[in-house]
């Protein structure tokens, strides 16, 4: 059984015995690692939020991603549905494979919380993969993560660096609050937020996107421009639209030009 394609499809060999090659099993481990608080020695010495604790957060704190406010007034929601939706997944996913290789090997049940599971399953994952049913244990387990940490992400505190350059990582590298360093949640990498953004936009000049993708993509690298704001650089000939009447596109690096002047006079006017 050398020498065959990992069961999870994802194109490469499995230089041993097991169904599933090692940086599989590998990005499931990172990802229950991720469910847990991570101490960062620092500077500053602080405790950054694993996703169980996210979840909670997310679950029971005011929030509104993506909306950037209401003008009408509505209430705010107070419930987030989808982090309570993606936390139900996952304890469901976790316990279940808990519970099938807990009696399987005849090892003690840990309890019904999101920590105690992932802990569990974070040394089960090399067992996995030897196991004919670990594809499709480690496919769930990993679906289940990536989908909670995808619903908590917050563009108001987390930064994006862009994906983790660590080989075999499929993971992103991202950075909390103020931090300085940008960590990738799947492994123990790290970057400098401000080169590796600096970077990726350098990287991203050329590329063609539309008024409301570029919004999007210069805020997560610390540019913030409106989507309004393109159009109207556009309507006054100071930015060229490059697709078509009905689809305007814009070059990365023009309108990111025009933001640094924007940002340069604005704060002229304050001093």
């Amino acid at each position: 059984m050398t020498n065959q394609e990992c069961a999870l499809n994802c194109g490469r060999q499995v230089p041993d015995s097991s169904y599933i090659c090692p940086p599989c099993g590998t990005t499931t481990t990172r990802l229950l690692q991720s469910v847990q608080d991570e101490l960062i020695e620092g500077p500053p010495r602080r405790v950054i939020p694993g996703l169980a604790t996210d979840l909670d957060t997310a679950i029971t704190r005011e929030t509104n991603f993506g909306t950037g406010g209401s003008a009408s007034g509505e209430t705010p929601v107070l419930f987030n549905t989808s982090a309570s939706e993606a936390r139900t997944v996952l304890l469901s996913a976790l316990a279940t494979w808990t519970a099938l290789i807990a009696e399987q090997r005849g090892l003690p049940h840990p309890a019904y919380l999101l920590r105690d599971l992932a802990a569990f399953l974070e040394h089960q994952v090399t067992w996995l993969r030897a196991q004919a049913a670990g594809a499709e244990a480690l496919d769930e387990i990993t679906a289940a993560l990536r989908n909670a940490t995808r619903v908590i992400d917050r563009p108001a505190d987390r930064k994006y660096a862009g994906p983790c350059t660590t080989p075999d990582c499929d993971g992103e590298f991202i950075a909390y609050d103020q931090a300085r360093l940008a960590h990738c949640r799947d492994c123990t990498a790290t970057v400098e937020l401000t080169a590796r953004q600096d970077e990726l936009l350098e990287r991203a000049n050329d590329m063609l996107l539309t008024a409301p993708q570029l919004e999007k993509a210069l805020g997560g690298l610390g540019t913030e421009v409106r989507a309004k704001r393109i159009h109207e650089w556009c309507a006054r000939d100071r930015l060229t639209n490059r697709g078509t009447p009905d689809r305007p596109m814009y070059r990365v690096g023009d309108v990111r030009h025009l933001a640094a002047l924007a940002a340069a006079r604005k704060g002229k006017a304050v001093a």
